[in-house]
């Protein structure tokens, strides 16, 4: 059995699992902050209280509202003047500058189309002079992702053609100093797959030996980032499987790649 072999296999599915795990617990993290995203609306200066009510009935009725609190800027004046920086600007003001706000949550975790749309049709109701729900950050974070998984991508498929080529090569070495066995074998009239059989074993003992290696270097790296970083999460239990299943068919490829040329007799 080549240690090579393995070690490619490992060194392959930590590099996948390591942009998985990246890119799944950034996914993570945006579901995280969109549980505590809020829509700011900004209120016009002059407008009854009749209004108010009618204003947070309304926004309450647009799906996926699931929370409406108004905020007036007094209150909002008496939380800001904590700090005595401001304390001394607001004083040089001689006013209050702040508006009266409604601040509005979603049901569900975030979602950018989401918050444009609630945005939009709440920018369309009487006494509304603007709404914020940090949309530049929100874009950045998408568009983050977004590049991320599109060289996860391309990186991966790289990566896969590269081990395959070197699998196949480095089993082709093993089953070149057995080809004088494999032609005697052909010539009495064994199958194709009666030849391969043991060879494809062997690759798929040694993906899956890889694939174990993988792991045990993803869960080191784990543990490592869950100490300096903390509030990380491991890799799914699917794509664990699926990590296994990649190493054994990894090494299953490259033994019926490599047999070939030597079964053509």
């Amino acid at each position: 059995m080549s240690v090579i072999t393995v070690l490619t296999i490992a060194v392959v599915l930590s590099v996948l699992g390591i942009f998985f795990w990246v890119i799944s617990n950034l996914d993570h993290l945006r579901t995280a902050v969109g549980k505590e995203v809020a829509i700011i609306v900004f209120l016009n200066e002059n407008y009854e209280p009749k209004q108010i009510e009618q204003l947070i009935h309304e926004i309450h009725a647009i799906p996926g509202v699931s929370q409406v609190t108004y905020l007036p800027k007094d209150k909002a004046l008496a939380e800001f003047i904590q700090d005595p920086e401001v304390r001394r600007e607001i004083a040089l003001l001689g006013f209050n500058p702040l508006p009266d706000t409604l601040e509005v949550r979603t049901q569900s975790a975030f979602s950018k189309e989401k918050l444009e749309d609630i945005s939009e049709r709440i920018l369309q109701m009487p006494i509304v002079d603007s709404v914020d729900y940090g949309q530049e950050w929100i874009d950045r974070l998408s568009q983050f992702l977004k590049v991320i998984r599109f060289f996860g991508l391309i990186i991966g498929c790289v990566i896969i053609g590269a081990t395959l080529f070197i699998i196949s090569n480095t089993i082709r070495l093993t089953i070149h100093n057995r080809k004088d066995e494999i032609e005697v074998m052909k010539l009495v009239g064994a199958t194709d797959w009666l030849v391969r059989g043991p060879f494809v074993l062997e690759g798929l003992v040694q993906g899956l030996l890889g694939a174990l290696v993988a792991l045990t270097i993803l869960y080191g790296i784990y543990n490592l980032t869950l100490v300096q970083i903390g509030a990380v999460a491991f890799l799914t239990y699917p794509f664990i499987f699926g990590l296994v299943f990649g190493g054994m068919l990894l090494g299953c490829l490259g033994a019926i790649i490599s047999l070939r040329r030597y079964l053509r007799v």
